[in-house]
Protein backbone atom coordinates (compact mmCIF):
# COMPACT_ATOMS: atom_id res chain seq x y z
CA UNK A 1 0.00 0.00 0.00
CA UNK A 2 1.16 3.20 -1.09
CA UNK A 3 0.27 6.22 1.02
CA UNK A 4 0.56 9.87 -1.12
CA UNK A 5 0.99 13.07 0.42
CA UNK A 6 -2.13 15.43 0.09
CA UNK A 7 -1.23 19.16 -0.80
CA UNK A 8 -2.03 20.44 2.06
CA UNK A 9 -0.08 18.22 4.29
CA UNK A 10 2.01 19.80 6.81
CA UNK A 11 4.54 16.91 7.92
CA UNK A 12 4.89 13.24 6.39
CA UNK A 13 4.60 10.44 8.78
CA UNK A 14 8.24 8.66 9.86
CA UNK A 15 7.13 5.80 7.60
CA UNK A 16 6.50 8.12 4.45
CA UNK A 17 10.14 9.23 5.30
CA UNK A 18 11.82 5.69 5.44
CA UNK A 19 9.98 5.11 2.05
CA UNK A 20 11.43 8.16 0.60
CA UNK A 21 14.94 7.72 2.09
CA UNK A 22 15.42 4.01 1.66
CA UNK A 23 12.58 3.10 -0.91
CA UNK A 24 11.58 0.09 1.76
CA UNK A 25 7.64 0.48 1.40
CA UNK A 26 6.80 -0.75 5.50
CA UNK A 27 3.44 -0.88 5.39
CA UNK A 28 4.21 -4.09 3.37
CA UNK A 29 5.10 -5.76 6.20
CA UNK A 30 3.09 -8.71 7.69
CA UNK A 31 4.38 -8.75 11.18
CA UNK A 32 5.01 -12.32 11.41
CA UNK A 33 8.04 -12.00 13.14
CA UNK A 34 10.78 -13.95 10.98
CA UNK A 35 13.15 -11.55 10.61
CA UNK A 36 13.33 -11.39 14.48
CA UNK A 37 13.84 -15.53 14.18
CA UNK A 38 16.86 -14.43 12.18
CA UNK A 39 18.89 -11.97 14.06
CA UNK A 40 21.99 -12.80 15.24
CA UNK A 41 21.63 -9.57 17.42
CA UNK A 42 18.72 -9.47 19.11
CA UNK A 43 19.90 -11.04 23.14
CA UNK A 44 21.36 -7.82 23.69
CA UNK A 45 18.26 -5.84 21.70
CA UNK A 46 15.65 -3.53 23.30
CA UNK A 47 12.94 -4.15 20.37
CA UNK A 48 12.73 -6.94 17.98
CA UNK A 49 13.11 -6.15 14.01
CA UNK A 50 9.28 -6.18 13.76
CA UNK A 51 8.43 -4.08 16.62
CA UNK A 52 10.95 -1.35 15.53
CA UNK A 53 8.77 -1.52 12.41
CA UNK A 54 5.57 -1.04 14.27
CA UNK A 55 6.97 1.44 16.09
CA UNK A 56 7.93 3.30 12.49
CA UNK A 57 4.09 2.48 11.62
CA UNK A 58 2.73 4.42 14.40
CA UNK A 59 4.74 7.55 14.29
CA UNK A 60 6.87 6.84 17.76
CA UNK A 61 10.03 7.87 16.78
CA UNK A 62 11.18 9.26 19.73
CA UNK A 63 11.34 5.38 20.93
CA UNK A 64 12.40 4.10 17.27
CA UNK A 65 16.08 6.68 17.57
CA UNK A 66 16.69 5.98 21.29
CA UNK A 67 16.13 2.21 20.40
CA UNK A 68 19.70 0.34 20.49
CA UNK A 69 18.57 -2.58 18.08
CA UNK A 70 19.08 -0.07 15.22
CA UNK A 71 22.60 0.26 16.23
CA UNK A 72 23.57 -3.02 17.06
CA UNK A 73 22.15 -4.29 13.49
CA UNK A 74 25.15 -6.14 11.49
CA UNK A 75 24.03 -5.75 8.78
CA UNK A 76 23.93 -9.15 7.57
CA UNK A 77 20.76 -9.28 5.69
CA UNK A 78 19.59 -12.48 7.33
CA UNK A 79 16.03 -10.50 8.09
CA UNK A 80 15.69 -9.84 4.67
CA UNK A 81 16.70 -13.26 3.10
CA UNK A 82 13.86 -14.53 5.90
CA UNK A 83 11.49 -11.72 4.73
CA UNK A 84 8.30 -13.05 3.15
CA UNK A 85 8.22 -9.47 1.82
CA UNK A 86 11.78 -8.49 1.16
CA UNK A 87 11.94 -5.32 3.00
CA UNK A 88 15.55 -4.47 3.48
CA UNK A 89 15.42 -3.30 7.42
CA UNK A 90 19.79 -2.71 6.99
CA UNK A 91 18.68 0.25 4.81
CA UNK A 92 15.90 1.57 7.22
CA UNK A 93 17.91 0.73 10.84
CA UNK A 94 20.91 2.92 8.29
CA UNK A 95 18.56 5.55 7.95
CA UNK A 96 17.47 5.98 11.67
CA UNK A 97 21.10 5.80 12.82
CA UNK A 98 22.01 9.03 10.68
CA UNK A 99 18.52 10.98 11.57
CA UNK A 100 18.78 10.04 15.17
CA UNK A 101 22.66 11.48 15.32
CA UNK A 102 21.26 14.88 12.86
CA UNK A 103 18.82 15.45 16.03
CA UNK A 104 20.92 14.46 18.35
CA UNK A 105 19.72 11.93 20.32
CA UNK A 106 21.15 8.78 21.75
CA UNK A 107 20.65 5.17 22.10
CA UNK A 108 18.84 4.07 25.36
CA UNK A 109 21.47 1.70 26.94
CA UNK A 110 19.90 0.84 30.50
CA UNK A 111 18.72 -2.55 31.59
CA UNK A 112 16.61 -4.13 29.08
CA UNK A 113 13.44 -5.66 30.86
CA UNK A 114 11.80 -8.50 28.41
CA UNK A 115 8.46 -8.72 30.74
CA UNK A 116 6.88 -5.83 29.20
CA UNK A 117 8.06 -5.65 25.78
CA UNK A 118 5.92 -8.22 24.35
CA UNK A 119 3.19 -7.77 25.74
CA UNK A 120 2.83 -3.74 24.60
CA UNK A 121 3.26 -5.13 20.95
CA UNK A 122 1.35 -8.04 20.95
CA UNK A 123 -2.33 -7.40 20.87
CA UNK A 124 -3.57 -10.76 20.85
CA UNK A 125 -1.82 -12.17 24.15
CA UNK A 126 -1.70 -8.79 25.74
CA UNK A 127 -5.27 -9.52 28.17
CA UNK A 128 -3.75 -12.54 28.29
CA UNK A 129 -0.36 -11.76 29.39
CA UNK A 130 -1.80 -8.90 31.98
CA UNK A 131 -4.00 -11.34 33.44
CA UNK A 132 -1.57 -14.63 34.34
CA UNK A 133 0.99 -11.81 35.76
CA UNK A 134 0.56 -9.25 38.42
CA UNK A 135 2.10 -6.25 39.12
CA UNK A 136 5.76 -7.19 41.10
CA UNK A 137 5.75 -3.62 42.93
Amino acid sequence: MLVALEAGAKERTMAQKVLAATGQNLYRCLQCAKCGGTCSRLDDADYTPRQLVDLILNDQAGAVYRSRTVRLCAGCESCQVTCPSGLNLKKVFSYVVEEAGAAGIRADLGPVDRRFVGAAFCPKSRSKWTAERSDPR
